[in-house]
């Protein structure tokens, strides 16, 4: 069934990106998530040293659902590093999935990226400004949705606007 939509996401979020999660994984995640549809992906690390995967709902029923796609690095002739998806090379991976939020991938285009799951919600003791770009600037008071815990100290959380990014987990409480 093919589907094209227009999409709105934003392809340079690190909110696309599941480290960690393997095809098996990312095929129940993909399957059994409520907000699931036609055109739901996730990025994934791949088995390929290097590479990633791009995990895509396809089908609403049936035995292939979701399909897997290889994302390699390739070495351009001027010594830069691009990257390609069967045979379509992208300057990176933004761009790929900014080219198939537009244009249809086999069965459907790319509409959203899957949201992870909350783990706990937390209230922000101070406010946080940024340090890098991943970071997730906010405000004191403001609630946050944690959805990763990837390194001592700094977590990676969801604001009410849906941005993601990283923040220090000294400046949490949970709420009462």
């Amino acid at each position: 069934m093919a589907q094209s939509a227009s999409s709105s996401f934003d392809p340079y979020a690190w909110r696309n990106f599941y480290f960690e999660v393997d095809r098996e994984e990312a095929t129940r995640l993909l399957c059994e998530h409520p907000d699931s549809t036609l055109g739901t992906f996730l990025i994934r690390d791949s088995t390929s040293p290097g590479s990633y995967a791009l995990s895509v709902r396809e089908e609403l029923v049936g035995e292939q659902q979701v399909r897997h796609y290889l994302i390699e690095p390739v070495e351009d002739d001027d010594g830069g590093t691009s990257v390609k998806i069967a045979e379509q090379h992208f300057v990176d991976i933004p761009a790929l999935l900014n080219h198939f939020k537009m244009r249809i991938l086999a069965n459907v285009s790319l509409v959203r990226p899957l949201q992870k799951p909350t783990l706990e919600k937390m209230i922000a003791l101070y406010s946080f400004e940024g340090e890098q770009s991943t970071d997730l600037p906010f405000e004191k008071n403001e609630l946050l949705e944690v959805i990763g815990k990837p390194q001592e100290g700094w977590w990676q959380a969801r604001n009410a606007l849906g941005n993601t990014g990283l923040v220090p987990t000294n400046y949490l409480v949970k709420p009462l």
